[in-house]
């Protein structure tokens, strides 16, 4: 389903099945924009634009809105209307926009064509899956910068790696030699998947790689469903498809999975508009600390609001473990799965187009999260 969300009244289009593509987070489906609208008040009064006064508090309805000193547009696209990248969509439904005196729009754009609508400004801030495309227009000199982590997963999650009881010891560790048609699915992006990056972890603490397994490419729902019946040896399956995997007796879950979400946006528009990108930023992450805090399923506002936007029932949501949304963004959670995706992805060869990973530090820039939420400590899990 593609949507736009914006100042005004609201209407939403259903986008034809053929467009539809797999997200980077090896979830849902990505589609086109449509046009659509939602009223955005207005705040009469705040701080000059551009002040970077840090967030002193770390609770709900902080930091403070410092509203720009003129109303300003700003669109931000998500990839897939899935719970994670529900974020913006709740900022401006509950006015945190408003707030900061920004007009905006939020639209599901399809994830391949990211870099291009951010090099041409047609979106200003994208929120979308570490993907391979991502990564090779950075590489081409497409200037683009993480500047926020939105989620992570739960400990107890059960996304992750499940592998064939028979194949397995007593430890989790796979028994060698391991057959030569051993069959691993990651989703249908194949190697291309994000979740490469475990799984690679998994294999490599067993003195083995991707190479020395079998690809097959099946889509999220059917992955479960493929080891309950044996047609695969290892899958990675991903919320809320996994749940029903935790509990069968012939599968073990051998690797987790983890958050692989950024806020994206272009170096030329931080330098050109630094103030309204921490404008955003801290109407996003107002929202996480006030709206997506722990327990914020039991909030029926809340609920209501992300079932409505995602399409499906409270009670379907509620079948999978909540995401941890982030409320410092914290960006240091990423780098290590960016490193490390693009050494997998390397190491497999025809993701990448180039042959050393780009550091984060190119990948990323802190400061507009440093300007709203100051350098607080690390998270880490409760």
């Amino acid at each position: 389903m593609g949507k736009t969300s914006r100042a005004g009244g609201r209407r939403r289009m259903l986008i034809p099945s053929a467009l539809l593509t797999a997200g980077a987070l090896a979830l849902a489906a990505c589609g086109s924009s449509s046009s659509g609208s939602k009223t955005n008040s207005t705040p009469s009064s705040g701080a000059p634009s551009g002040s970077k006064v840090a967030a002193t508090s770390s609770g709900p309805n902080t930091p403070k809105p410092q509203p720009l000193a003129s109303k300003t547009k700003l669109t931000i696209g998500y990839t897939a209307p899935i719970e994670v990248f529900g974020e913006p969509e709740l900022a401006l439904l509950n006015g945190e926009f408003a707030k900061e005196n920004i007009d905006a729009t939020v639209k599901q754009v399809v994830s391949s064509t990211v870099p291009q609508l951010l090099a041409q400004n047609n979106i200003q801030i994208a929120l979308s899956g570490i993907g391979a495309g991502t990564l090779n227009a950075i590489h081409q000199g497409i200037k683009l910068k993480a500047i926020g982590n939105p989620e992570t997963l739960q400990a107890s999650d059960p996304s992750g790696l499940y592998i064939q009881k028979k194949f397995l010891d007593s430890s989790g560790m796979l028994k060698k030699p391991l057959p030569k048609n051993f069959t691993l699915t990651l989703g249908d992006q194949g190697l291309g998947a994000v979740s490469i990056y475990w799984t690679e972890k998994y294999l490599e603490a067993n003195g083995l790689s991707i190479s020395d397994t079998t690809n097959v490419n099946l889509a999220q729902n059917l992955i479960g469903k493929a080891l309950q019946n044996g047609s695969v040896d290892a899958g990675f399956a991903n919320n809320p498809y996994a749940g029903s995997l935790v509990k069968d007796p012939s599968l073990m879950k051998v690797a987790p999975a983890g958050g692989a979400a950024w806020y994206i946006t272009t170096q030329s528009y931080l330098d050109q508009h630094a103030d309204v990108a921490q404008a955003a930023m801290r109407a996003l992450v107002r929202t996480a600390r006030t709206y997506l805090a722990s327990g914020y399923r039991d909030n029926a506002n809340v609920m209501g609001q992300l079932s409505k936007w995602l399409g499906v029932d409270q009670a379907t949501i509620k079948l999978s473990p909540a995401p941890v949304f982030l409320p410092n963004m914290d960006l240091s959670l990423l780098e290590p799965i960016a490193q490390g995706v693009q050494q997998s992805w390397i190491k497999v060869g025809n993701v990448l187009n180039y042959s050393d990973p780009t550091p984060f530090s190119t990948l990323s820039d802190p400061t507009v999260l440093e300007a709203v939420v100051g350098k607080p400590a690390p998270y880490t899990p409760s």
